[in-house]
């Protein structure tokens, strides 16, 4: 089993109230938190094969239609809702 753990921001968060000890839950507590700058999870990466995109704008009506992934309820999953 593990003691130690990694996730996104939203996952951590919600499993932090989900599972409260009143509930029938596991005591889970947030020890540290990994803080990132300047939207670092509204980022999308693409292949190296991609056209040149004079905008962010321009980047997401290209991928308009492709098939995309993000982690389910992390912030990038929230950004990627948003965009498209």
């Amino acid at each position: 089993k593990q003691h130690i753990g990694y996730m996104g921001d939203m996952p951590a968060i919600a499993s932090t109230f989900k599972y409260l000890p009143e509930r029938g839950g596991t005591d889970i507590r947030i020890v540290a938190a990994l803080g990132t700058s300047k939207q670092q999870c509204n980022i999308f990466l693409v292949r190296n094969d991609a056209p040149k995109f004079a905008n962010g704008v321009d980047a997401v009506k290209w991928m308009d239609g492709k098939v995309t992934s993000a982690p389910h309820g992390a912030c990038t999953d929230r950004f990627a809702q948003l965009a498209f």
